[in-house]
């Protein structure tokens, strides 16, 4: 992600939509790009939709952990982690 200049145009929706896109297209069938995809919806998901940023952490700590890259899978948890921790919390 170090190497993707920040885009601070368009809407987030906008931008989640096209990673899930992406997802689809036959480049992102490399393991590393997806991860980095996967990656970068996960970042954007925890600021937009919590539910949905959890199932994507998910994808991200299973296919890291598979790929060897177990900072990322210890990320991925720890963002799993404060979901859980935020949706415990009496209102």
């Amino acid at each position: 992600m170090s190497q993707i200049p920040p885009d601070e145009s368009g809407s987030v929706p906008g931008k989640i939509f096209q990673l899930t896109q992406d997802l689809g297209k036959p480049a992102a069938q490399d393991p590393e790009t997806r991860l980095r995809i996967l990656t970068i919806q996960g970042v954007l998901e925890t600021n937009y939709d919590a539910a949905q940023a959890r199932t994507i952490w998910e994808r991200v700590k299973n296919l890291a952990l598979k790929r060897g890259h177990l900072e990322l899978a210890s990320r991925a948890e720890g963002e799993q982690g404060t979901f859980t921790m935020a949706s415990s919390r009496p209102p």
